[in-house]
């Protein structure tokens, strides 16, 4: 619920709790969930995306909210469609009968449909209690179709849930619909965001491979001690197996009992550390690797032709002294010859290539040395059995520094 005065929203419902209206399916028709007392499940809805988290490509929960009074702008239809209207028409600040500043009346916000990213960890999921778990309880998963949301939110009187639930919101929208356009889910949207993060230890592992002492190990299996997963959670404790202690990081094989002692949020994880759990990358160059032979691919590489810089002002970052004009033509095959021309089909140069290199130089200069003058040049490219490929160029040139020798 995203309405500030709790007298106007659907049910009476306090801001950020779950909307008092009953939940709806895809089609944003109620879905016929009941709950155990056999009454219709309030507060659920669907949102038309999902989000990943990309250093662990873990699918996150989603939470959107809608202000259930503004029904003129889908606030109270538990369905995440925004609108365009930013502000109520009229003076500022509106109020109501009793002359009180009307909350929520002057900014509508598209019908509050904000959107918030929860972040979530597979080690929450780690054991079977994990919704009422208290070592846990202020931590979210990562996505579990909202449950765990959900469960803290629900007759939440005291607002503890929301506390739980808000403070681990990462990212948080408050989207518009774009002036004049209509809702259209049938196209997509991607949004990448990005932020610089500490290089440490992470583990990620899926929730059934941690394990806490009072779950049972498997004999034989290697276990890793987990670092401190967070300020004040679970991990980075001292486990102790068989009589002996093993320090955050270490591995212990389960040989003869079932269980590990110490604290309890000593956890330990069912793997092999790979780099002791520190980020460890993966990549292949199979989009970007050569071909060679292949006739079709040698002509489509035409297309990457170029001369650089263009245009020319007088200078460019490949000249080594005052007296050096320089251009490149870049991406060339191993064959090539360049035939340099004036508008007027007039040859001013021409470059030969037959080596290994990817470009080749000009010094601005004609066949006899001399330099070119300022002005638009056309450059053909004759690659023997390939193609061909003409480039327009302008130059201006700098004056000849007659001080430097």
């Amino acid at each position: 619920e995203a309405q500030d005065d709790e007298a106007l929203s659907i049910g009476n419902q306090k801001k950020m709790g779950l909307r008092q209206s009953v939940s709806v399916g895809k089609d944003g028709l109620p879905d016929g969930m009941l709950d155990a007392n056999g009454d219709s499940i309030k507060g659920m809805g669907w949102f038309p995306g999902y989000a990943l988290d990309i250093e662990t490509g873990e699918r996150l929960n989603i939470i959107f909210s809608e202000d259930s009074w503004q029904t003129s702008e889908n606030g109270n239809d538990m369905e995440w469609n925004p609108t365009s209207t930013l502000l109520t028409p009229g003076n500022f600040p509106q109020y109501d009968s009793q002359n009180n500043e009307f909350l929520g009346g002057n900014y509508l916000l598209g019908g509050k449909h904000f959107i918030y990213i929860v972040k979530g960890e597979s080690w929450v999921k780690g054991t079977e209690d994990y919704m009422t778990d208290t070592v846990s309880s202020d931590f979210s998963p990562n996505y579990d179709e909202g449950a765990w949301n959900y469960s803290k939110l629900l007759n939440d009187n005291t607002g503890t849930g929301k506390w739980a639930v808000f403070k681990n919101v990462t990212w948080v929208g408050a989207p518009l619909l774009a002036p004049g356009r209509a809702m259209n889910l049938d196209n997509k949207a991607t949004v990448k965001l990005r932020v610089t993060k500490p290089y440490k230890a992470y583990e990620t592992v899926t929730e059934d491979k941690f394990f806490d002492r009072n779950m049972d190990l498997t004999l034989g299996t290697t276990y890793v001690v987990a670092y401190e997963n967070s300020a004040s959670t679970w991990g980075g404790k001292t486990v102790t197996y068989d009589g002996v202690d093993y320090e955050v990081g270490e591995s212990f094989v389960a040989t003869a009992t079932l269980n590990f002692s110490g604290s309890a949020k000593a956890r330990a994880i069912e793997a092999t550390a790979l780099n002791s759990f520190n980020p460890t990358y993966s990549f292949n160059t199979n989009n970007i690797v050569a071909v060679t032979g292949d006739n079709d691919v040698a002509k489509d590489a035409l297309d990457i032709i170029n001369i650089v810089p263009n245009p020319y002002y007088g200078y460019s970052s490949y000249e080594v002294n005052q007296l050096d004009n320089r251009v490149k033509i870049t991406n060339l095959p191993r064959k090539a010859t360049i035939k340099i021309f004036t508008v007027s089909g007039t040859e001013v140069r021409t470059l030969n290539k037959d080596n290994g290199m990817t470009s080749i130089d000009w010094d601005l200069k004609n066949n006899f040395g001399i330099p070119i003058s300022s002005g638009l040049y056309i450059l053909h490219i004759n690659a023997p059995g390939v193609g061909e490929k003409i480039i327009k160029w302008y130059g201006a040139l700098r004056p000849i520094d007659l001080d430097t020798f």
